[in-house]
């Protein structure tokens, strides 16, 4: 009997539709090892395309966010551009006959025509722009909270209170040990403070 072959595009479609029939939807990576070791696929191999996969999904992932994000600040230019050029019309319809409002109204829509043909048709170079510096921005994030933790725990291993957040990070105020000391009209003060 001859041996039957298949080109990828086929195997593809053959894998996929067997795990769909099998209703699991998603696959553990061990039983995914496990069938590739099965038909003779080295792990490294399934381990980089696992990689390169979830690279792929990660940026699927930030591009929608990216998207989202655009759409609501068009939408956040839109609701004031609707809601100003209705109040400069209805004082128009209201104190004169030259139709005025539709000077303002036809130069904020050009830039509104601007922001909407820049979300519909966004060019690549523009979109990997936005990505790089959302990367940037949430890398200084992760950065900024790294710091803050470490310095809540160099707070703590001091023995000194914790400062709350409402107060100056860069002042701490702690007692003396030193003995009540008496003031110039003679009187008992409580122990001075101290800024480290």
């Amino acid at each position: 009997m001859a041996q039957r072959k298949y080109s990828r595009q086929e195997v593809d479609a053959i894998l996929g539709r067997a795990i769909e029939r099998e209703d699991h939807g998603e696959l553990a990576h061990e039983d995914l090892l496990a069938a590739a070791r099965e038909i003779g696929i080295p792990e490294d191999a399934i381990e980089t395309a696992a990689i390169e996969i979830a690279a792929e999904r990660s940026e699927r992932t930030e591009l929608m966010e990216l998207r989202r994000d655009q759409w609501r600040g068009f939408v956040a230019h839109l609701i004031p551009y609707v809601m100003v050029n209705a109040l400069l019309v209805t004082i128009n319809v209201l104190t004169t006959h030259f139709p005025w409002a539709v000077f303002p109204a036809l130069g904020w829509g050009i830039g509104l025509a601007s922001h909407l043909w820049a979300v519909l048709f966004p060019s690549r170079q523009h979109q990997q722009y936005h990505l790089e510096q959302l990367r940037s921005l949430d890398g200084r994030r992760e950065m900024k909270q790294r710091v803050r933790s470490n310095a809540r725990e160099l707070d703590l291993d001091d023995g000194l209170p914790v400062v709350p957040p409402n107060i100056e990070r860069h002042t701490r105020v702690v007692l003396d040990d030193a003995e009540p000391t008496t003031s110039v009209r003679g009187e008992s003060d409580t122990p001075r403070r101290k800024r480290e």
